[in-house]
């Protein structure tokens, strides 16, 4: 990879847009806002650090990334900003190439090369970094670090290991440091020179906060169930809020269609990504409902024992599922939204499946009876005599 030319194309200000939105990130996030304000404060001083900021999907990482980039740049640091996308995760380079770009442009990734970088390779992407760092503090942000690239996990790794006498603050956001992320980023996190900080999902009071600052037309009275069918999470509260605020009554929380596509989507998306058959399995549990448990769910999506359980584990870790006897769903709008979006026969035929699956087990008549309303009507004696 070549070396361009370094220019002096700094970071522009931030917008009035862009502060409002950074005091909107910031809500319940001072931890994390002090951690990266003091590895500003190391790199303006000589030193260099790395912060990793971990939360489920939707908690509002990027937001909060975007206001540490307003952060950095308005203490004069300039700042390399990148992502990590599952798409390019084969990428080589990829995430290396659009940090480098983002400040200095015309980087051309390396082609026709073997995957693993050698060692020559790193180290002279370490030295671009060390003249950037010579020419005053560095910020270098990557949302959704744990999608970078193989290559660009070698890189970082290499660099945080020579870090301590460059300035530079290295903010890395990410899912899991669980068992789900690659190798080469947990073993990146294991490194002495990493601080981690966990991104909660927001308390009922934050809740309110947002609403009022992001949703002023959101009635406060609706705040409380809207903080209990999203618990906190900032993606499906505003998704939730857009539908109050766009429906013809504010007078209540009901979820309309573009919300419940929107949430649905989103939803069935994460699961896809953990398995192609995990979007079948978060379907059954929206089905069976609250008192769903895992052999239920299982058979209603056809999966094997062994393999259900697994999907469960990283259901739970993702944050759609509560990893208990029974499959709950972290955020109950979620449940709503992929049954409302779920067509109506393969909605009613799930219901009738479910119905005899819970039958079969002397489940409580009233449970079965509750599965059997949503059923279609065809006249079936044994529907007809449980009801």
């Amino acid at each position: 990879m070549a070396r361009p030319a370094a220019t002096k194309r700094w970071s522009e200000p931030p917008s009035s847009d862009d502060v409002s939105l950074a005091r909107i990130a910031l809500i319940e996030r001072g931890t994390p806002w002090k951690l990266a304000a003091g590895a500003f404060g190391w790199a303006r001083s000589g030193s260099g650090s790395v912060l990793i900021l971990e939360g489920p999907r939707g908690v509002g990482k990027t937001p909060l990334i975007a206001a540490m980039r307003t952060l950095a740049t308005q203490s004069g640091i300039r700042v390399l900003r990148a992502s990590g996308h599952r798409r390019e995760r084969h990428s080589r380079f990829g995430v290396l190439v659009e940090l480098l770009d983002s400040e200095l442009g015309g980087i051309e990734p390396p082609s026709d090369a073997p995957p693993e970088p050698t060692f020559g390779e790193l180290h002279r992407l370490f030295r671009i970094f060390r003249e950037l760092a010579r020419q005053g503090p560095v910020a270098m942000l990557v949302d959704d670090a744990d999608l970078a690239d193989d290559a660009s996990l070698r890189t970082l790794l290499y660099l945080i290991e020579r870090l301590d006498e460059l300035p530079l603050a290295i903010v890395l956001a990410c899912e899991s440091v669980a068992g789900s992320a690659p190798e080469l980023f947990r073993e990146l996190c294991r490194s002495r020179r990493v601080s981690r900080c966990p991104l909660e999902r927001l308390s009922a009071r934050g809740t309110n906060r947002r609403l009022a600052k992001r949703w002023p037309a959101v009635p406060d009275d609706l705040s409380s169930e809207i903080h209990r069918l999203t618990a906190g999470n900032a993606f499906l509260i505003d998704a939730v809020a857009a539908d109050v605020v766009a429906g013809e009554s504010a007078t209540e929380v009901g979820l309309g269609d573009a919300a419940s596509v929107r949430i649905a989507e989103w939803a069935m998306a994460r699961a896809a990504e953990i398995n192609a058959n995990a979007p079948g399995l978060l379907r059954a549990a929206a089905v069976l409902g609250e008192t769903c448990e895992l052999r239920h769910a299982t058979a209603l999506a056809g999966l094997a024992p062994q393999a259900a359980a697994q999907m469960l584990d990283r259901l739970a870790e993702a944050g759609l599922l509560t990893a208990s006897e029974a499959l709950i769903f972290t955020e109950p709008v979620v449940a709503e939204a992929l049954r409302r979006t779920q067509p109506a026969g393969e909605r009613g035929n799930m219901h009738l499946r479910a119905a005899r699956l819970l039958a079969e087990e002397g489940a409580p008549e009233l449970d079965v009876g509750e599965l059997l309303l949503a059923a279609p009507r065809m006249g079936d004696p044994w529907v007809v005599e449980v009801l």
